[in-house]
């Protein structure tokens, strides 16, 4: 029996690879079709005669030359196919260095240095690892660079110059309850990714003055602490590290003016990726309105930051926190008055709203805005007055009668129950039950106002026979703080009747008192006037 010529097979497979362009290392079995792709038409070249060619290639190298890391195999790119002929029109394929044997050397002699063709290094991806021979593409012009991306802004040219933050200032921090002390505190820098706000307008709350009165608040603040949330201003420096203010919505810059949100979410848990914000389970607050300046961590520069826009003053600006808790309840009731619009019922709905204080006026403007018939019910005839300049059609006067029941204090014709929807804006128990009281059947009760504490006795009967809708709101999200600075400046809601004019940052203790005393609403503090 014969033996087997081992070395002569060899010899002619490796000759038969040659002949079809299959360098060693590449796939020898791949279709035909690819192999015909890979090997562009060539002339014969004499054997021995010079090659213009570039430097041995690593089959690592050579793949990535092929395709951007592709293996071999596959389809050239154009323009590697269309660019890289050699100098003297020789072996292409020899010159794109895929004829390369183990030993370095090409079929008609060694192979000659040089470096690679211009078309060749700009079309090369990137290494896989250290080589002699590395591919990097060419730089491209100044001009290349211009017609792609515009450079940024500049800050001082868009916003003008904008004084750095001092070392020191001025802020008001709670110390319990009727307890407020002015402060003269280091001004300290932010944190990488955080940011530092001058406070151009700030604006009392009817939140405020209960926080004030009870020397705190459950969830948001606990003394001593800094005081205030309803707050517009303008960023005097931002720090930049792993959370720049650039991973936001936003690309904020040094001069920019910004409205507050005195809350940000994590962005992560159940609520937030439901668009629910509100309800996260890890919402950070955020306090200091009464202060000159406020420093913001990294959350709250990506998630309470909204850009004031042009032609919004920084006062009107700051009345975008209770709006925006507003528009959330007017998303949430939407439901309950279309289904009423869609079974028939005429086309202006009846509202009812009790409690004529700040959030109480903005609830009756933003329902007659929405086309229903509202009337607002408040024991003091100077804000029923507000309210009808805000656009409520009836005004009612309660009457309080201690000792009796709460919804006594009530006239009867609130207690007809012909209100489709009925708004608590007081925050007391005394007016959930009276919005329980003045709702239709089917009609829905919102609990917008927070009681600070209580028991809430309710009579389930209606509640269940009548279809009763409890609808309780709380806290604003990111898209309602965004729609009332639009709302803002369209105009459409009257400002100056809200706001009184402007005062002191140390003006706030004579500020919360007149609130108390109900002489004013809502007080318009600049810091740094």
């Amino acid at each position: 029996m014969a033996t087997p010529d081992r070395a002569g097979r060899r010899r002619r497979l490796r000759h038969r690879r040659r002949r079809r362009g299959v360098a060693p290392g590449d796939r020898a079995g791949a279709p035909r079709r690819h192999r015909r792709a890979l090997r562009p038409r060539r002339r014969r070249q004499r054997r021995g005669a010079a090659v213009q060619s570039p430097l041995p290639l690593r089959a690592a190298d050579r793949r990535q030359l092929l395709g951007l890391g592709q293996r071999a195999g596959s389809r050239l790119p154009a323009a590697l196919v269309r660019g890289a002929r050699p100098a003297n029109a020789g072996d292409s394929r020899a010159a794109s260095g895929r004829l390369r044997h183990r030993s370095g050397t090409l079929p008609g002699g060694p192979r000659p240095q040089g470096r690679l063709p211009a078309a060749l290094r700009g079309c090369a991806g990137p290494p896989h690892g250290p080589s002699r021979d590395r591919l990097t593409p060419e730089p491209r012009s100044r001009d290349r660079r211009e017609a792609d991306v515009e450079d940024p802004p500049d800050p001082e040219a868009a916003t003008g110059p904008t004084a750095p933050a001092p070392d020191e200032h001025r802020q008001w921090h709670l110390l319990g309850a009727r307890r407020l002390e002015l402060r003269s505190l280091p001004l300290p820098a932010p944190p990488p990714g955080g940011a530092v706000v001058r406070i151009d307008a700030a604006l009392t709350c009817g939140t405020d003055l209960k926080v004030f009165l009870a020397g705190g608040h459950a969830r948001m603040l606990q003394p001593p602490c800094a005081f205030g949330h309803e707050m517009a201003g303008t960023i005097v420096t931002l720090a930049s590290g792993p959370e720049a203010p650039a991973e936001g919505p936003h690309r904020w810059r040094v001069g920019q003016r910004v409205a507050i949100a005195n809350s940000a979410s994590c962005g992560r848990c159940s609520p937030c990726r439901s668009g629910r914000e509100n309800l996260c389970t890890d919402l950070h607050y955020l306090n200091g309105a009464f202060g000159e300046y406020l420093v913001l961590s990294p959350r709250f520069v990506r998630r309470a930051l909204h850009p004031v826009p042009e032609g919004l003053s920084s006062r009107d600006a700051a009345l975008a926190e209770p709006l925006a808790c507003v528009l959330h309840m007017m998303e949430l009731v939407r439901g309950d008055l279309d289904l009423w619009r869609r079974e028939g019922s005429p086309t202006r709905l009846d509202a009812a709203v009790f409690g004529a204080g700040p959030l109480g006026l903005l609830i009756t403007h933003q329902l007659t805005a929405g086309g229903l018939r509202v009337t607002t019910a408040d024991p003091h005839p100077q804000r029923l007055d507000l309210a009808e300049e805000l656009g409520a059609h009836e005004t009612v006067a309660l009457r309080r009668h201690p000792g009796r029941d709460p919804e006594l204090t009530v006239p009867e014709r609130l207690l007809e129950r012909r209100h489709h929807i009925a708004i608590d804006a007081s925050g007391t128990l005394e007016g959930w039950l009276s919005a329980l009281g003045a709702v239709r059947p089917g009609g829905t009760a919102v609990f917008f106002g927070g009681v600070s504490a209580g028991v809430l006795a309710l009579r389930a009967h209606p509640i269940h026979y009548d279809e009763i809708n409890l609808r309780g709101v709380y806290h604003h999200r990111p898209a309602t703080f965004s729609r009332a600075l639009e709302v803002l400046l369209e105009g459409t809601l009257p400002v100056d009747p809200l706001v009184g004019p402007p005062r002191r940052l140390s003006d706030l203790p004579d500020a919360l008192d007149e609130m108390e005393q109900r002489r004013v609403l809502k007080v318009h503090l600049e810091p740094h006037s």
